[in-house]
């Protein structure tokens, strides 16, 4: 736990400190990463639906559609229950 901390940590600890002390170069480097980072979302995301590809074709409507269904029919049974049992709205 504790070097998952260091590892969130330590990079904004840097970027503060970039930010603070050359702030055009912090910006340079915001111009360069956002291109990086839309090309790795890019290829992460193709290459995970091409490595994955046989499991869309297991999908079918019916799975799509209770996806879809199931966090709101949450939602309202959460609902009635604040409702039978007299919740406030706090």
């Amino acid at each position: 736990m504790f070097v998952t901390l260091l590892s969130l940590v330590i990079p904004a600890a840097i970027g503060l400190l970039l930010r603070w002390k050359k702030p055009t170069i912090a910006d340079r480097f915001t111009r360069y990463l956002r291109v990086i980072t839309l090309f790795f979302i890019a290829y992460i995301l193709t290459f995970g639906i091409y490595t994955n590809l046989y499991i869309f074709k297991l999908i079918d409507y019916r799975t799509i559609l209770v996806s879809a269904i199931l966090p709101y029919s949450g939602f309202l049974i959460g609902f009635l229950m604040s409702i039978i049992t007299k919740q406030s709205r706090q």
